[in-house]
């Protein structure tokens, strides 16, 4: 461990623990989904294991515990000629939108499913990311989502929402049952829309 912490912070927590991958808002980050640049580092893990805190480096490594039917979708990419797992583009919005709170919110997955459209997005594999995940509110966030963004997905709207869950969910879990109901996607918009788009007119 001598010397480590002078290394990139994904690198340090590729040491930490094992089976480890690099999620949540720091994946969002380093896939320029995000302009967040979190002091936290988020590593999904399907083991337990309390925060580590760099001090020197001012960095806090929190682990996040996932069933290992959740801990997939990952790749290895260099850092500092280091391998290191992230979880790959698809797999880190569909944690987002299962875990907003730990991804900065759904005004930033608003801002990374805009980023992700384009030439690079694969609806394909991120639909497919979110049935393995299991958790079909995430189908509810992300058809929302692209729906207030304009964004052009074709038929995938119609087969996300053929996918959503029956009962009312929050649209941002760090907020309260507030706000209007949207019956379509079967959630509480707690986040109104002018806050969620605030950022596309800056």
């Amino acid at each position: 461990m001598e010397g480590l912490y002078s290394a990139h912070e994904f690198v340090i927590a590729a040491h930490l623990i094992q089976p480890y991958a690099v999620a949540y808002a720091s994946a969002l980050s380093f896939h320029a989904l995000s302009d967040l640049l979190p002091h936290t580092v988020f590593v999904a893990t399907t083991r337990r294991k309390t925060e580590v805190t760099v001090e020197e480096l001012g960095l806090r490594f929190r682990f996040i515990t996932l069933t290992p039917h959740k801990f997939f979708g990952t790749q290895t990419v260099t850092i500092e000629d280091q391998p290191v797992r992230i979880t790959t583009p698809s797999k880190t919005l569909v944690d987002g939108l299962d875990r907003p709170d730990l991804c900065g919110g759904v005004v930033e997955l608003a801002k990374g499913l805009k980023r992700y459209t384009g030439d690079n997005a694969n609806w394909t594999q991120l639909t497919a990311d979110a049935q393995q995940l299991g958790n079909r509110t995430v189908f509810k966030r992300l058809g929302y989502l692209v729906e207030v963004l304009g964004l052009e997905v074709g038929e995938w709207l119609d087969r996300w929402r053929a996918e959503i869950s029956h009962g009312e969910t929050l649209l941002d879990p760090r907020y309260g049952r507030r706000g209007s109901y949207h019956a379509g996607w079967n959630l509480r918009l707690n986040v109104d829309e002018e806050h969620l788009l605030e950022w596309q007119r800056h």
